[in-house]
């Protein structure tokens, strides 16, 4: 049986499903992102970059606003293009706990193998 996903690349569009409901993120041509804390490897935000970047700017000033500098500066945002490959370690990262350490790493394998190192 294969395992459904939740990020899938459909038409020059990414598509989000889960069970409550399906959203359009972005076009093939934006840019992805996922937003996590280097230190404990939570992720906290994941989608179309200019969302993710807007979540991050709206919870590290709440936390540096509460004397959280600390864990302001600990989260940290990826941006990458879309490609099945990296909507594939998307989902990987969402299914497997503490995998989006490495996302930089992996992304970087992924675009020397598809040529994309200026987009990453």
């Amino acid at each position: 049986m294969d395992e459904i996903w939740p990020y899938l690349l459909h038409r020059g569009e990414v598509i989000y499903s889960s069970s409550v409901h399906t959203l359009n993120i972005c076009k093939e041509t934006d840019l992805l992102a996922v937003m996590y804390d280097v230190e404990g490897g939570v992720l906290h935000k994941h989608g179309a970059a200019s969302r993710v970047r807007q979540a991050h700017a709206r919870v590290a000033s709440a936390f540096v606003a509460q004397g959280f500098d600390e864990l302001a500066q600990s989260l940290e945002i990826v941006e990458f293009p879309v490609t099945p490959e990296t909507i594939e370690e998307l989902n990987a990262c969402i299914a497997i706990s503490g995998r989006v350490l490495g996302i930089k790493e992996r992304l970087g394998e992924i675009g020397a193998r598809q040529n994309l190192s200026s987009r990453l």
